[in-house]
């Protein structure tokens, strides 16, 4: 018998047997095979998860997972259960996590996009070397600099993970000026990446938070005047240096100056995989929520808690 995920196994036993919905649909939601679906349900029976009913080991974070894609039109919420209080361990939880939810999900000759950051360069990194399938990873916004966080850098690491070939973006993330944008976007080479990043069916992104310890403003990419003017629109986070407010709404200052992927186009990607942790996040992550952007998120229990709180009323 295939030794299948656990977790994969309890949410197809539960959209099947509790939510009667077609291994069919269950099928195209998770981006699974129909006779894989079929063979995940036997697998469930024969581990014994299902009787009359579905045998939950973890029924908090289960519940926590289905009130997130129900409040959010998420297709997937994957939340990692806190162990102890131990950021740093729930950090590497989460990005262990990710790295898993995506050896599941990259199929043969898929394009991922992929962002920047400390979180998104754990990922990668913990994703280690799988079958070769050929992808395309493609850098969806403008590096900041030589960073072992930055964007060139994990593009590579991704196309090497799942065997394929990078394209990098030879552009920073943030320039002085539009008109300086405008001038680097017309450039035949970064017309041609941004047009690949529009392609793409996966994206994975990180989502930031507004402070001077981000790495927007501890590589000088954003001023002081660009933190008050951020503050101005009540910005709470960002995607791609896209920044927005905790209603999702876009903030428009910064927006005129960045070289990446456009918002609007990162809402027709199929599948868009936000990751991120912590308390300081959890506004920033409520606004990423709100904006549309994020298909799938993938946290831990204690942060996901925290933006369910937020969000009431």
């Amino acid at each position: 018998m295939a030794d299948y995920d656990i977790e994969l196994m309890i949410k197809v036993a539960e959209l099947y047997y509790l939510d009667d919905v077609p291994q069919r649909e269950i099928a195209q939601k998770l981006n699974l095979s129909r006779p894989k679906v079929s063979r995940l349900l036997k697998a469930a029976k024969e581990h014994n998860l299902i009787d009359i009913k579905i045998n939950y080991p973890e029924p908090a974070r289960s519940e926590l997972e289905k009130a997130f894609e129900s409040n959010f039109g998420l297709k997937e919420a994957v939340i990692v259960s806190n162990v102890n209080e131990n950021h740093f361990r729930t950090f590497a939880q989460v990005t262990a996590t990710a790295a898993k939810y995506l050896r599941r999900m990259v199929k043969e000759r898929d394009s991922i996009g992929v962002a920047w950051g400390r979180t998104l360069r754990a990922v990668v990194d913990s994703i280690g070397i799988t079958e070769r399938k050929n992808v395309r990873a493609v850098q969806i916004i403008g590096s900041l600099g030589q960073s072992s966080e930055s964007a060139n850098e994990i593009v590579r690491k991704m196309a090497e993970s799942f065997g394929g070939n990078s394209f990098i973006l030879p552009a920073p993330a943030i320039v002085d000026s539009p008109e300086i944008k405008d001038a680097i976007i017309k450039d035949n080479t970064i017309q041609d990446i941004l047009n690949m990043a529009r392609s793409v069916n996966i994206a994975l992104v990180g989502i930031g938070n507004i402070d001077k310890n981000s790495s927007f403003f501890n590589t000088g990419y954003l001023k002081q005047k660009d933190l008050e003017a951020l503050k101005q629109e009540k910005a709470v986070g960002d995607i791609c240096a896209h920044f927005f407010d905790i209603e999702g709404r876009l903030c428009t200052d910064i927006d005129r100056r960045v070289i990446a992927i456009s918002t609007e186009d990162l809402k027709k990607i199929p599948r868009v995989i936000g990751v991120a942790t912590g308390k300081e996040k959890v506004k920033s992550i409520l606004g990423a929520l709100k904006s549309g952007i994020l298909d799938v998120l993938i946290t831990d229990e204690k942060t996901a808690k925290s933006i369910i709180d937020l969000s009431k009323p």
